[in-house]
């Protein structure tokens, strides 16, 4: 399998990969305790423990819309062909659906701590200027060393 690499390091220096890629659909690969690699672990998760009711979708559905199947009959056939047992586990499993962000808004709020302690060194060693159209954003940096 081919791979691609990101490489980092200014000129002169020796330039030294940071990530592997291997090519096409299979998954990015992040570095240790980045926050990509926490919401790939957190999606993991959510796959499996998905697996068993994603199969139990696929038996429900095969019940519901088989053709031979009248309307009446459904309900029987799901508590005699699934069991209620089953449906009842598979209902207490279940989890909260993920925001549209997946994840990330929550795990940027996790990560404001270390924001707070280190950007008032940075606001202080850096100076911020802009061209024409960023008198608002430049407005906006004293209120957030405020901050």
């Amino acid at each position: 399998m081919k791979s691609h690499r990101v490489w980092s390091g200014r000129r002169g220096r020796r330039r030294q990969p940071l990530v592997s890629r291997p090519e096409s659909n299979a998954a990015p690969q992040y570095r240790a305790g980045s926050r990509g690699e926490k919401v790939a672990e957190a999606q993991a998760e959510r796959v499996k423990g998905g697996e068993n009711r994603q199969a139990l979708l696929d038996e429900i559905l095969t019940i519901v819309l088989g053709p031979g199947i009248g309307d009446e009959q459904i309900g029987s056939m799901l508590r005699t062909n699934i069991g209620m047992e089953r449906m009842r586990a598979a209902w207490a499993e279940r989890r909260e659906r993920l925001p549209r962000d997946h994840g990330q808004l929550s795990m940027l709020d996790a990560s404001m701590s270390c924001l707070r302690q280190f950007a008032p060194g940075v606001h202080a060693a850096v100076q911020f200027a802009g061209g024409p159209g960023t008198e608002q954003l430049l407005q906006a940096v004293p209120m957030l060393a405020g901050l």
